[in-house]
């Protein structure tokens, strides 16, 4: 087999694909060909303003050879760096690999990357040019325009400066209580979820929620994932995490703070997950634990996951999703034609991170994240630092996500409160108490969640999954510096 990779217009798109008698996987305007030698020599549509060749090869491959791989920044390429690439589209790479190695590799499992036959007729992702003209919500307008970059920035610093936050450590209660602190201040009705993360150990979710005075209203989720990891060096190793995630959940609370000074018709929720790195733990657990009428009511979930870099101009952000995603995907992408200068790419193949559950149980959801024409080498090393993230191009994701909320949630005229400003202690990067005022307020929200387990089960309203999560919760009240073993 033969390969070859052309750059096709728009118009020449549709009329050369459904005659080219060959297979193919197309990535936005860039498609991969592959047939035998023959057939994909009769493809020739001849170089022009329509139809480029970006690159072809010139030697045969065993059809089961071809490859696709979706990865998490450069996950596969670090773990496999001999392994021979064909097309770099930086999230999704297509690789030569004979078929028994790809096998086993795939049967390892991994969190950070799949590989899979290459296929045909596929279509990885789609592309919205930026500018496309759209009708602007005033009051969607009104919020885009409010997202503050300093806000943002104070909180990406203070996440970034932690040694790491990686799920079972120490360093991540502390982000957690952290967050839980700024969304409190916000006036949210806040909680910490305990969540198990395998056999590595206890973590948390956390959740914000602000609820409408509507009599049945929907509710709209806004997640990202809190923690970060650094496989390079290890769980003792440092893990910044800027782009990977604390870019997401800056971007959380950056929303949160503009939700909290409007009513909506709906529900608004917030949650910064735990777990994410070692498998969407945190995710799954949260979707496990809705009831089907919680799962019903679910209007959208948007979803962020590295939000803080542009890989390769022009500036784009990949909203990705599946067939069940599409009205909110089609929101996203007027949004960011509404308000933004970025460029929109759309996948309806997702993968590795906290929309998956969600659209695992029929719920729509959509990941936001930076475009994936390139991607981001540093991400899970000590090297995702603060420089490399454009928190201009974080904020363009903001406005396009905010404004989306303003019109899925249903925002009101009236603005009903001011949270606290960008220039509160909270956002300038530094801890609002000492660490043991920080472990004492963590062990009374743990304190609690055990005397409501308690509770329950006096009222035989106890699962048997539910005696595993107490036992976490203890485990982690026996982590904490200076606090006794629970009763």
């Amino acid at each position: 087999m033969r390969w070859k990779i052309l750059k096709v217009a728009s118009r020449a798109l549709g009329k050369l694909l459904d005659e080219a008698d060959a297979r193919w996987v197309r990535f936005g305007d860039e498609v991969f060909f592959y047939a035998p030698g023959a057939k994909l020599k009769a493809l020739r549509p001849g170089d022009g303003e329509d139809v480029t060749t970006v690159r072809q090869g010139d030697d045969d491959l065993p059809l089961g050879n071809f490859h696709l791989v979706a990865q998490m920044g450069r996950s596969f390429q670090r773990e496999h760096p001999d392994v021979r690439v064909l097309f770099d589209k930086g999230r999704y790479i297509v690789v030569d690999l004979e078929r028994d190695k790809a096998e086993a590799i795939r049967a390892e499992g991994h969190s950070c990357f799949v590989i899979e036959p290459l296929g045909d007729r596929r279509v990885m992702f789609d592309i919205r040019p930026a500018g496309a003209p759209v009708r602007k919500q005033p009051r969607a307008s009104a919020m885009a325009n409010a997202v503050s970059s300093p806000a943002f920035s104070g909180d990406l610093e203070h996440l970034v400066s932690l040694q790491t936050r990686l799920s079972t450590s120490t360093d991540f209660l502390g982000a957690a209580n952290w967050a839980l602190t700024r969304l409190s201040g916000f006036g949210y009705a806040i909680g910490m979820r305990p969540i198990a993360v395998g056999n590595l150990g206890p973590s948390v979710n956390v959740v914000a929620t602000k609820a409408s005075t509507a009599a049945s209203p929907g509710e709209v989720i806004i997640t990202a994932h809190l923690d970060s990891i650094n496989h390079e060096d290890g769980p003792a190793g440092p893990a910044p995490g800027a782009d990977d995630n604390a870019s997401g959940s800056a971007g959380v609370l950056e929303l949160a703070r503009l939700v909290a000074m409007r009513e909506f018709e709906h529900d608004v929720t917030f949650v910064l997950f735990g777990g994410e790195e070692q498998g969407l733990f945190g995710s799954r657990q949260y979707v496990a634990s809705l009831a089907a009428d919680e799962r019903a009511r679910i209007r959208g979930v948007i979803n962020m996951d590295m939000v803080g870099r542009i890989n390769a101009p022009p500036a784009t952000v990949m909203l990705e999703g599946a067939p069940v995603s599409q009205d909110l995907i089609d929101r996203l992408a007027d949004a960011a034609a509404a308000h933004t200068s970025l460029a929109v790419q759309i996948s309806l193949n997702p993968f590795a991170s906290d929309h998956v559950p969600f659209i695992e149980a029929g719920i729509p959801a959509v990941l936001t994240i930076e475009g994936g024409d390139s991607a981001n080498d540093a991400v899970h090393t000590a090297r995702d630092t603060l420089d490399r993230v454009d928190p201009a191009f974080a904020v363009e994701i903001l406005k396009m996500n905010i404004a989306t909320i303003a019109e899925l949630a249903g925002v009101r005229e009236t603005v009903v409160l001011t949270p606290l400003s960008c220039c509160s202690p909270f956002t300038s990067g530094t801890l609002p108490s000492p660490a043991g005022d920080i472990n004492r307020t963590l062990a009374a929200h743990l304190n609690q969640l055990i005397a409501q387990y308690r509770r329950l089960e006096g009222e035989r309203r106890l699962q048997a999954e539910d005696y595993q999560s107490w036992q976490d919760v203890r485990q982690m009240l026996e982590s904490l510096p200076g606090q006794g073993r629970p009763a």
